[in-house]
């Protein structure tokens, strides 16, 4: 797979999102979660625990279905996604073999001719947002996730909000994307939504994404909040991977 350099979509994505403004301590904690992921197959153990065999993911995902989060995914209708589009997972294949994005899922964000920007979803870091504002009580338990090799050492958020917020994009119903932060912070502070917080994004030139795809590298299947923020990052992959294998069958019926 070809490496998501951030010249190739850099004025693309100025037009797409303002990035947040950093401290330097923030700035140097965001480049080391960029550097965990970027320089080899080897993984930090927060991303290896998603990397885990097919019989325990399998495990898992039985287990997530019998606890009453719904039927087992092989049990649930498959709607077909034809070409990429804002508002789309894209599933990695068994087969990829980029170590940036193997057993990822990626929110796709934009999709034209200009580019694709997307955020990897299930890939928490060992790194808190504690770490980034020790001056916030309680964020022990929000790990920074990483969105993808491209400017690793910028944030970008996801919100669940039944209201539009201001200063934020809609990307599907009750999903949306910010960067500044002072509106995350003020977030935090009312306690009441969820929401990630990513280092990096997912980027790709013009025609990049559409030969990845005609290669085989990517699945497609709409995206769904619940896996957006889903308290078990690590399961998502297995149990997305299991509908798309699904869909691939009944297309070739």
């Amino acid at each position: 797979m070809e490496s998501k350099k951030a010249g190739g979509v850099s004025c693309w994505t100025r037009r797409t999102v303002l990035f947040a403004l950093l401290s330097a301590a923030a700035v140097a904690l965001i480049l080391g979660i960029g550097g965990e992921f970027g320089s080899g197959p080897e993984l930090p153990p927060s991303s290896r625990a998603g990397q885990r065999s097919s019989v325990e993911r399998r495990s898992s995902v039985e287990r997530r279905s019998s606890g009453g989060l719904g039927p087992s995914p092989s049990m649930q209708p498959v709607q077909s996604v034809e070409r990429p589009q804002a508002g789309t997972f894209l599933i990695a294949s068994r087969g990829m073999l980029d170590p940036n994005f193997a057993q990822t899922v990626v929110f796709l964000i934009d999709y034209d001719r200009e580019g694709a920007f997307g955020l990897i979803i299930d890939r928490p870091t060992r790194h808190t947002l504690a770490e980034l504002w020790p001056e916030i009580s309680g964020l022990e338990a929000h790990p920074v996730y990483y969105g993808g090799p491209v400017f690793p050492n910028r944030l970008l958020f996801l919100l669940r909000s039944d209201d539009a917020p201001n200063g934020m994009r809609q990307v599907i119903p009750e999903v949306y994307l910010g960067s500044d932060e002072l509106v995350l912070k003020r977030i935090i502070a009312k306690g009441e939504e969820e929401f990630r917080v990513y280092a990096g994004y997912s980027g790709w030139a013009p025609g990049q994404l559409d030969n990845e795809m005609a290669r085989g590298d990517w699945h497609l299947l709409p995206a769904e909040r619940r896996f957006i923020f889903d308290p078990q990052p690590a399961d998502v992959w297995e149990e997305l991977i299991q509908r798309a294998d699904i869909q691939v069958v009944k297309l070739k019926q």
